[in-house]
């Protein structure tokens, strides 16, 4: 009788999922393609807060201008 893996402790759970990992891709290389092929290659965008489409690098602000100090004689 197959044992649930709730049954089973930690290292016994990851031994029989490799088991049938291995039973059903063969090699690395095909259950690496099997995962690529799950996952799309350009993932939707997230909408930016304001709307609109910003760039990756962060927006630098203006420098303000300085304000102009009396000077006393």
């Amino acid at each position: 009788m197959k044992k649930n893996y709730a049954d089973m402790d930690s290292l016994e759970e990851v031994h029989a999922i490799k088991e049938e990992l291995s039973r059903e891709f063969p090699t690395a290389e095909a259950f690496g393609e099997y995962l690529r092929s799950m996952v799309p290659m350009n993932p939707p965008r997230k909408p930016s807060r304001n709307g609109r489409r910003t760039s990756a690098k962060a927006k630098t602000r203006p420098a303000l201008p300085r304000r102009k100090t009396a000077v006393h004689a």
